[in-house]
């Protein structure tokens, strides 16, 4: 007999269809060492031809699933590879066909999919959620449907290792429980590898078919390593009921759990998911708490991290808290803010008279967050006791208090602490002494934190000075901040230089500064005191300015003085400004206008009412009610009408030059602003 080659060259002079077809009938009668490279030749042969063997080639490929038993793994490869897009075409032929043989090839072509598939047979070979391909999940649940026909237990091996990762129409077959299948399935479950079953046992809580072989998994490990592999995947249990269905273990649900002398040697990922499971499973109190204290000896702050969160979210108990305590004073600063917040919370009287001890401890912690947090809360839950280390300076009220009680000793702590304390410690006191008027006796350190290197402290210290009167030493400090190169600084120093009365030459320099609320708050001051026209010359130049942070600040200058003279810039503003935040400020100083308007419109009639009031008699019209003759009535009489006739003549110039255009006005700036006619 020729050898293949010389065969296969002389079947390639046959037309198309007669190779197609004598190639087919040689597969299945042909030895196994020349089956390989006549599967290879109608796989090319169906790729090659055009559009028309492009065609067939998705009847050629079912052709070859039909002898799918007796072809080598290198040929079920080449098969799986060729499949592509046609895929769903292949599967669905051989599934509509009425040949048992045919749909058993459609369930093999499926699994080979799986198992054979480049990108598919990673999810089944390890713990990735890697989505089964919509055609060969069909494919499954097809032949799933079909199991007490063919008894494929491939497909239920199959499907047990892509149930965590199953297709929509699997997932149908898996949540009908009068499938005869599922039996089967449980058995192939139980029949896979431990390892694989482990990793898969979380994910399967969710699916009614398996969750039975899932909790029998999780409570029946032989070896700390089997443990491991379930504890890693705890971050399944987040999602999709996993773990409603934990609660319903029962007892012995603790098994699930590794023993502490056992953790030492498991991976970072299980031992953080020892202390989620902890958390989720169905525990008593001690047992669960026994669980989590065991993080306090972790060499890892995560974990220790995540035992002091899972205790937070526990229900308040006084062992409970207890073991947050000890959390507290741990050696990371993470975790012992995590559990010191939760303490710091306690609502109930008894539970802050338990914690007070460990608070007081926790208040000369090492950790400056987790200080600060212990004192604010023995602040918070006894201000007047000094008993209780509490802050004097953690709030207005306990500083007012302590103030109240001994002053002399409260401004002595006062400026002893502002001395030790950082730059956001420094900034707390000082507001704090603003608010007990205190400020007048810490000018040392206010004239010292103006000069000094933090911007905070510098700015706070700038706009307080401007309020120590008329202290020269105050008033050549604030002089030497406004010329700070720090904008912070400056504007505050500036607000509070104006507030101590500065000279017209420095006030004109800062209505033009390149700082915005520098020249507002020039602009402000001249509009308050100084020449009005020039003021509100000012005043429409910034809000013209073509940058935002100047505008928004203008407008700030025009709701704090009322200035009504630029309402109609304002309204336009609300409007036909590209910037969003200065269409923010202008509807707010544009109501802020209109409620002023308002007002000054509402005071005519009370004018008019008290220029009457005194003329009218009180007690009668006749001229014996007030015992005059009637030649002073008709003096008074006439007097009266003179002075209503003044009065209406003073109205009606008034009207004439003030209210008519804040009228058009208003009623412009209330149209723009969806209000309507008023």
């Amino acid at each position: 007999m020729p050898p293949l080659n010389r065969r296969l060259d002389l079947l390639r002079r046959l037309p198309r269809a007669q190779r197609e077809a004598a190639l087919l009938a040689t597969i299945p009668v042909c030895g196994a060492g020349e089956r390989d490279a006549l599967v290879a030749e109608v796989l090319a042969l169906g790729e090659g031809g055009g559009a028309s063997g492009r065609r067939g080639s998705e009847g050629l490929i079912v052709s070859l699933a039909r002898w799918w038993g007796v072809l080598s793994e290198p040929a079920r490869g080449a098969l799986v590879a060729a499949l592509g897009e046609r895929a769903p075409g292949v599967l669905d032929r051989l599934h509509a066909s009425d040949d048992a043989a045919d749909r058993a090839a459609a369930a093999n072509l499926a699994i080979a999919c799986l198992t054979l598939g480049g990108g598919s047979s990673a999810g089944i070979g390890n713990g990735l959620s890697i989505p089964v391909p919509p055609a060969v999940d069909a494919a499954l649940a097809r032949a799933a449907e079909r199991f007490d026909e063919q008894r494929l237990h491939a497909v239920m091996d199959a499907i047990a290792r892509t149930a965590h990762a199953h297709g929509p129409a699997v997932g149908r077959w898996l949540g009908d429980a009068e499938q005869p299948g599922h039996l089967a399935l449980r058995a192939a479950a139980r029949s896979l590898p431990s390892a694989l079953a482990r990793r898969r046992a979380t994910s399967w809580l969710a699916l009614p078919a398996l969750r039975g072989v899932a909790r029998e998994i999780l409570l029946s490990p032989s070896s700390v390593d089997e443990q491991a592999l379930a504890l890693e995947q705890a971050h399944l249990l987040l999602a999709r009921g996993r773990a409603s269905a934990l609660r319903a273990m029962g007892e012995g649900a603790g098994r699930v759990l590794a023993h502490e002398a056992g953790l030492t040697g498991v991976p970072l990922s299980a031992r953080r998911g020892q202390v989620r499971w902890a958390g989720l499973l169905p525990l008593d109190g001690r047992e669960r708490l026994d669980a989590l204290a065991s993080a306090l000896s972790d060499p890892s702050p995560l974990v220790r991290f995540d035992a002091a969160t899972a205790l937070s979210a526990l229900p308040a108990d006084p062992e409970g808290d207890a073991l947050l305590a000890d959390f507290a004073f741990d050696a990371d600063e993470p975790v012992a803010l995590a559990a010191i917040t939760t303490l710091a919370d306690a609502g109930s009287p008894s539970r802050r008279e338990a914690a007070a001890g460990a608070m007081r401890r926790l208040a000369r912690s090492p950790h400056a967050r987790v200080r600060r947090r212990a004192v604010e809360a023995l602040a918070a839950w006894d201000p007047l006791d000094d008993r209780t280390l509490s802050d004097r300076f953690a709030g207005a009220a306990a500083a007012r208090s302590a103030m109240a009680r001994a002053p002399l000793e409260f401004l002595i702590a006062l400026r002893r602490e502002y001395a030790s304390a950082d730059a956001a410690r420094r900034v707390r006191l000082l507001e704090v002494a603003r608010r007990v008027g205190a400020v007048d006796r810490l000018e040392e350190e206010l004239i010292a934190g103006v000069t000094g290197d933090d911007e905070r402290v510098a700015s706070k210290a700038a706009l307080l000075l401007g309020r120590l009167g008329s202290s020269e030493r105050a008033r050549r400090a604030v002089v030497q901040a406004a010329g700070s190169a720090i904008a912070r600084v400056r504007a505050n120093a500036v607000e509070a230089f104006l507030r101590l009365g500065a000279d017209e030459a420095s006030v004109g320099g800062w209505a033009r500064d390149d700082t915005p609320r520098v020249r507002a708050s020039a602009v402000r001051h001249l509009l308050i005191g100084g020449p009005r026209e020039h003021a509100v010359g000012l005043l429409a130049e910034m809000l013209g300015d073509p940058r935002p942070d100047h505008r928004v600040s203008a407008l700030w200058a025009a709701e704090r003085t009322r200035t009504l003279e630029v309402v109609n810039r304002v309204a336009d503003l609300t409007r036909h400004d590209d910037d969003p935040r200065v269409q923010t400020r202008a509807r707010r100083c544009a109501r802020a206008l209109l409620a002023s308007m308002r007002r000054g419109w509402s005071g005519s009639g009370a004018t008019i009412g008290a220029s009457i009031a005194p003329v009218w008699p009180a007690n009668g019209t006749g001229t014996e009610s007030a015992g005059l003759s009637p030649w002073v009535w008709a003096a008074l009489a006439v007097a009266f009408a003179l002075l209503v006739g003044g009065v209406v003549s003073y109205l009606a110039w008034r009207d004439r030059r003030l209210h008519t255009p804040e009228r058009r006005a208003f009623r412009a700036l209330a149209w723009r602003l969806g209000l309507g006619r008023r």
